[in-house]
């Protein structure tokens, strides 16, 4: 150490007698991180005996651990969660997904009080050894830190692992640990399907009677109204729909007497004016104009056309008649149905015109139309009066039953909606039902087994830990050394501490007899080889 401080010291004297042509040694030369590792490794190889010292000592601590330390043994198993029937996509069914996202949950109650409560209940005493020393309210604390539980990656597959003093114990809680959490997940299925089924069915019990009562009450609505409403849960107002088709009806019948008002004035002014009525004959009775212009240019087709059309129906029904006579009686419905058809057959031959010069002949035309424009347009306008006050009858009517039909159309879509909901606890409880086959299932795929080599100490890493603590501490050691070291091993130790290059070595010299000048080399002896070093 006090070579290093003097060197240090002399650090800047040394610089002052560098040659000209040589440069102090730079910074990243002095933390070169090679060298100061290759001079680490001269130093361990100076030291080795040190480092042998150090593997033997944690060796021979190690082999005391082995020896004396107390064996664990450890006993694991896997099981799978499965969901057993029922379809993939149902409400209530879980996916391949959904059972790896809800395998955190499968964890908790494995390792949950329920079940390690249920477990230690089971456990015989003699496989209580790992609980020895541990107060009982510590026992679920002490549990857990032997236990372990993992889920492989991305599958329904939990491995659960126990360490213990015996390997016939760690076998026996984990068999233990298994049945108990099979249990406590039927369990908890089964609770979960049991309240299910009995919440839906005090829903349904409670619905069914809602829905009488509804039912009850819009009967009687119904029985109050049963002149104007329709039956079932759909009532339909049929006064409003009638009040609709008399409303439209009254539309046209108002229509229809107004224009007939306007002919009837139009044909009294030119009646007034002298002018003819025949004119108007087009517009109160187009077939007649007709047939009328027909017999004027000398084409009276239509006349012989319909009788020849009446005769020829008269043969073809008498014909019939004597057809179905053949094999059917007097009284026989299509028999008398014939004979009404020959009998109207025959009236119409008898009344229809010979000629329209008869309807000629017969009265004027012009008064005739003037009469006839006359009574459409009393008869029009009476019928659209009448029509006018059945309307306003009915309106009354059907105002005054309103309240009453609103309280059945809301009674009816009320009992619509019992019905829909009944509908729907009846699926959700067949679901529900269905669902029982549906359920999961934990299923052991690896059965513990027993186990008689130990998983701590091992012997394999009990040494290889030896090794490494060794070797850690005797280089320590030697870093140590290396640090509080007041001796240079060689030039380059020099040349590092002082940051310049060397220039000579000067040996050890033997001390000269004499004083003063005397006792110098470079004085006594200039030319001896000790006085070498001393000539730069």
């Amino acid at each position: 150490m006090r070579a290093k401080l003097l060197a240090n010291s002399l650090n800047k004297d040394a610089l002052s007698v560098l040659s000209p042509r040589e440069t102090p040694i730079t910074g990243g030369e002095s933390i070169d991180l090679m060298s100061g590792a290759l001079r680490f490794l001269r130093s361990v190889r100076s030291r080795f005996p040190l480092v042998i010292l150090s593997l033997i000592i944690c060796l021979g601590l190690g082999a005391s651990y082995y020896v004396t330390a107390e064996r664990k043994y450890e006993s694991s198993a896997k099981l799978m969660i499965l969901q057993m029937g029922g379809d993939v996509v149902e409400k209530d069914g879980l996916t391949v997904q959904s059972l790896q996202e809800k395998m955190p949950e499968f964890e908790h109650i494995l390792t949950g009080d329920s079940t390690l409560k249920e477990t230690l209940r089971n456990l015989p005493d003699e496989h209580r050894i790992d609980f020895a020393g541990v107060r009982q309210d510590r026992w679920l604390a002490a549990f857990r830190t032997k236990l372990s539980v993992s889920t492989i990656r991305k599958t329904s597959i939990m491995s659960v692992s126990f360490r213990s003093k015996s390997p016939a114990t760690a076998y026996s809680v984990v068999e233990e640990v298994l049945n108990s959490f099979i249990a406590e997940v039927n369990r908890i299925h089964q609770d979960e399907r049991s309240e299910d089924m009995k919440l839906l069915t005090q829903q349904r019990e409670t619905t069914e009677r809602e829905l009488e009562t509804r039912q009850k009450e819009l009967l009687q609505l119904q029985s109050q109204a049963k002149e104007i409403y329709g039956t079932g849960d759909k009532s339909v107002n049929v006064l409003i729909d009638r009040i609709l088709r008399l409303n439209q009806d009254w539309i046209l019948k108002s229509k229809e007497a107004s224009e007939t008002q306007a002919l009837l004035a139009e044909m009294e002014d030119a009646q007034q004016r002298g002018e003819d009525l025949t004119l108007f004959l087009n517009r109160v009775d187009p077939t007649l104009a007709a047939k009328i212009n027909e017999k004027r240019s000398g084409v009276d087709s239509s006349g012989s056309f319909v009788t020849n059309k009446l005769q020829e129906e008269l043969s073809k029904l008498e014909s019939q008649l004597d057809e179905k006579l053949a094999f059917l009686g007097e009284r026989h419905p299509e028999i008398i149905r014939i004979r009404n058809e020959i009998v109207v057959r025959r009236k119409q031959l008898q009344e229809r015109p010979q000629t329209v010069d008869e309807m000629l002949n017969a009265q004027d035309i012009g008064a005739m139309l003037l009469a006839r424009v006359r009574r459409d347009a009393v008869i029009s306008m009476s019928a659209a009066q009448r029509m006018r006050e059945t309307l306003d009858r009915e309106s009354s009517q059907a105002s005054e039953k309103s309240g009453l039909f609103a309280s059945v159309e809301a009674k009816g879509q009320e009992v619509v909606r019992l019905r829909d909901y009944l509908a729907v606890l009846a699926d959700r409880m067949k679901s529900a039902r269905l669902g029982q086959s549906n359920s999961i299932r934990a299923k052991v795929t690896v059965e513990p087994e027993v186990n008689m080599t130990p998983v701590s100490p091992r012997l394999g890493m009990t040494i290889f830990a030896c090794v490494v603590m060794g070797i850690s501490i005797s280089f320590c050691v030697i870093y140590i050394l290396d640090l509080i070291d007041d001796r240079f091993r060689s030039p380059d130790d020099l040349r590092r501490e002082l940051g310049a290059p060397v220039l000579a070595m000067v040996r050890k010299l033997v001390e000269l007899p004499g004083q003063g000048l005397d006792a110098l080399y470079p004085f006594a002896r200039p030319n001896a080889i000790e006085s070498e070093s001393f000539r730069t």
